[in-house]
């Protein structure tokens, strides 16, 4: 991230605000139900993972800037995951549904475990 903060920023903004927006617009194109478009919303926001970082690295990429994107979008989907959530829960199934996904809760119960190991 030090030696191409260029590609880094360009790479998270791709992740992170265009992947979601790609989701998003395809959901509402295509002809589905609104469960199937939550859906589509919460892997649109999810980051990669350690596979796309083999990939990378078996296609001769960019190793370093993919782990790199993997460490900083994942940390940061703490916070965009149950805000695309409640977003697209919103959206999709309406303010008649009784689903709600408390923001500051879901933030919490994913940093600090409820049950640590024995």
């Amino acid at each position: 991230m030090f030696l191409y903060p260029k590609a880094a920023a360009v790479g998270l903004a791709v992740q992170i605000l265009f992947l979601p927006l790609v989701g998003f617009g395809l959901a509402n194109l295509l002809p589905m139900d609104p469960v199937l478009a939550v859906g589509l919303m919460l892997l649109a926001a999810c980051p990669g993972g350690a596979t796309s970082n083999l990939i990378t690295w078996l296609a001769r990429g960019d190793t370093a800037l993919s782990v790199t994107l993997t460490a900083i979008s994942s940390f940061v989907s703490v916070l965009t995951i149950p805000l695309i959530l409640s977003f697209s829960l919103h959206w999709f199934m309406g303010s008649s549904q009784s689903v709600e996904v408390p923001f500051l809760q879901t933030v919490g119960q994913t940093v600090v475990s409820e049950k640590w190991p024995d």
